[in-house]
């Protein structure tokens, strides 16, 4: 496969676009988004516009998913039609070149309101070139003891408008010797992938800058830091 075919969107995505009649096209991903072709409502959709198109899956572990793809866009050749990039690999990815434009050969502008605008905005290069539909946008969840919230009087929805209210929880439930989290780095950790700046990925800006200084990433020091002291 020539570095100049590859494209880095889903299959569903594909299929709002018109693609050229071919036998098959393969779709490199992880276990996991190997699913997308199990679901019966996507596939049925796809082979509707695509009726000439069959998918082949070739799915590693997400290591080395990732490196393989490093290694063809390297050489040119060996990654699949379709592949599946995380978030945390995708500007080295995406920039390295080699995959299709996807807002000039499929008009992709025109599905962005179907999508997260954050998530959407990770999808683009350094020049705002749409390169990625998202495949997902990992919302959070919190999962809490009971007897521990509302058992002794505390609403789930005061605890979780904003990070200093769950702290201010997290310090009454010290003060009874419960810990609010198994670890302050997951706490960090939250926070840093939860409040992405718009345009930004979780440690660079669009152009290439770090973001290491920024409140986003000060906050997840000191928050944990409260919250162990």
């Amino acid at each position: 496969m020539n570095k100049s075919s590859l494209s880095l969107c889903l299959a569903l995505g594909l299929a709002t676009g018109s693609v050229n009649a071919a036998t098959e096209i393969r779709y490199d991903c992880w276990p996991n988004h190997d699913k997308t072709l199990d679901n019966e409502t996507i596939m049925a959709e796809f082979h509707k516009q695509n009726p000439d198109i069959k998918i082949k899956v070739l799915s590693n572990n997400w290591v080395d998913h990732h490196n393989k793809l490093t290694t063809a866009l390297a050489t040119g050749s060996g990654a699949g039609d379709l592949v599946c990039v995380d978030t945390e690999q995708i500007g080295p990815i995406v920039n390295s070149g080699g995959f299709t434009n996807l807002t000039k050969e499929f008009n992709a502008s025109k599905d962005k309101s179907l999508f997260a605008q954050f998530a959407w905005t990770q999808g683009q290069g350094m020049d705002g070139t749409q390169y990625a539909y998202p495949l997902n946008i990992g919302p959070g969840v919190m999962f809490y003891r009971r007897e521990h919230m509302q058992d002794i009087g505390i609403d789930p929805k005061d605890v979780t408008k904003d990070w200093d209210a769950l702290l201010e929880y997290g310090v009454k439930l010290k003060e009874k010797g419960i810990p609010l989290v198994g670890h302050a780095g997951s706490l960090a950790q939250a926070i840093i992938n939860t409040e992405v700046e718009a345009g930004n990925s979780i440690y660079f800006t669009p152009e290439g800058e770090p973001v290491v200084t920024n409140e986003r990433l000060s906050k997840h020091s000191l928050l944990p830091a409260k919250l162990e002291s």
